[in-house]
């Protein structure tokens, strides 16, 4: 006699259960993940006031006053939401040039020295002419700059910064005019008329423009390096783990304690590692992403982010094994999370971005792709300090604890020799 179907269930609810309870952790991993993953990009234009445009004015003119009397006016008007616009001090432009350079602002607008100067010479060349006199060539975008650094981070600078200083860009020139010129007309241009006045319309609706300057423009090359390449150094670093653990199998055997294998999994990878991360810089290279000023630089910083990712992995392997393609995928998505937007505009929560091995290779990648400029000086020491944790001091940690608290209560990792035999990993 058939079998009912509530027979069939009852018999095998025990396999149902354990798939059951893995089909929900994955879709709460997955809920959790994603929601941390697009929450990093969630009302950031309502935190940009921890960003600063400066406004500097090298004229101390007429120009550069009321430049700086529009930048006041500006800022109550953006509120505490937007960009501040701060007053910036320096002593010619090279020294606002080198500023942006140095990460002084994400962008600085500055009034030239004489601008005012150079518009009273042009006013009186058009206006008032003297025999005998030679005037300079003018040129009203000569004026104002707009400088920005745009490969320290193009998803803040064009969506955010860039509107604000060409509203400010746009604005000014109407107030000079207005300003500068309207007290012409009421006095000595009062007898000028309309007739008179027409050849000189360009001029007096635009007398002051501005030049955009962008230091380190991005390119797409670069673009999609600072993307696809840590997702590649640690794609390639676990696949490399996954095949060594098989192609090396009979020796891993051969090494039954921990540490050995750890080692030997460590040592191969080195090697490995070396030549992959050699593969994709080159390729980045072919197509001038990166200068060969700086490739080796490049290469080094591939290969060192590549360890970093292989230790931590061939550390966790012995003790996940096959629960580490999860735990790999978390890793993954959490660090592209940490790299993918501007901590500075994120909430709070995405502070442990900060210890991301990609936050800190996206800030050493875009110094070197576009010559942006980025915390140099606290990347370096930082990865470097998670390759020495990764490979030479989380891994005799985990084999002292896997030997003094694993094995004595019954939990030490197990595995199979040639014969199929268990044993107990010392």
């Amino acid at each position: 006699m058939g079998r009912s179907i509530v027979d069939f269930f009852n018999e095998n609810m025990q396999h149902a259960i354990p798939l059951i309870a893995t089909a929900c952790t994955m879709i709460a991993i997955v809920f959790f993940l994603s929601l941390t993953f697009f929450g990093a990009g969630y009302q950031n234009e309502e935190r940009l006031n921890q960003v600063r445009i400066l406004c500097v004015d090298l004229d101390n003119d007429t120009i550069g006053h009321m430049f700086m009397e529009l930048c006041a006016t500006l800022a109550l008007d953006l509120g505490d939401t937007k960009p501040l616009l701060v007053r910036g001090i320096y002593e010619d432009f090279d020294a606002v040039v080198s500023g942006v350079n140095h990460g002084h602002s994400f962008a600085t607008v500055v009034v030239k020295e004489g601008a005012s100067a150079r518009l009273r010479t042009e006013i009186e060349r058009r206006f008032f002419p003297q025999e005998g006199v030679e005037y300079p060539e003018y040129k009203s975008t000569d004026a104002v700059v707009m400088l920005y650094d745009e490969g320290r981070c193009q998803q803040l600078i064009n969506p955010y910064l860039r509107p604000t200083i060409y509203h400010l860009g746009m604005g000014f020139p109407f107030v000079i005019s207005l300003q500068v010129l309207g007290g012409l007309f009421a006095t000595d241009l009062a007898d000028w008329n309309a007739i008179e006045l027409a050849p000189h319309a360009p001029f007096i609706f635009s007398a002051v423009s501005y030049t955009e300057t962008n230091l380190h423009p991005v390119h797409i090359v670069g673009t999609l390096a600072l993307i696809i390449g840590p997702i590649n150094m640690v794609v390639f670093a676990f696949m490399w783990l996954m095949a060594a653990h098989e192609f090396f199998q009979p020796i891993l055997q051969y090494l039954d304690a921990v540490w050995r294998k750890c080692a030997f999994l460590i040592l191969i990878g080195h090697v490995i590692t070396f030549f992959i991360s050699l593969a994709y810089s080159g390729s980045v290279a072919v197509y001038t992403g990166v200068k060969h000023e700086v490739f080796i630089n490049f290469w080094m910083l591939n290969w060192l982010q590549m360890n970093i990712y292989y230790g931590a992995m061939v550390i966790a392997f012995p003790f996940l094994q096959q629960k580490l393609g999860l735990v790999f995928v978390m890793f993954l998505i959490l660090n592209i999370t940490a790299s993918i937007f501007h901590l500075d505009v994120e909430q709070r929560f995405y502070r442990w971005g900060y210890a991301a091995p990609f936050w800190h290779v996206d800030g050493m990648n875009r110094h070197l792709l576009f010559g942006s400029w980025n915390r140099t000086y606290l990347h370096i020491p930082v990865l470097v300090g998670q390759l020495i944790f990764s490979n030479w001091i989380a891994i005799p940690a985990m084999v002292l604890f896997h030997k003094h608290v694993m094995v004595p209560h019954g939990f030490g990792i197990v595995y199979r020799d040639a014969e199929g035999v268990r044993h107990e990993a010392k």
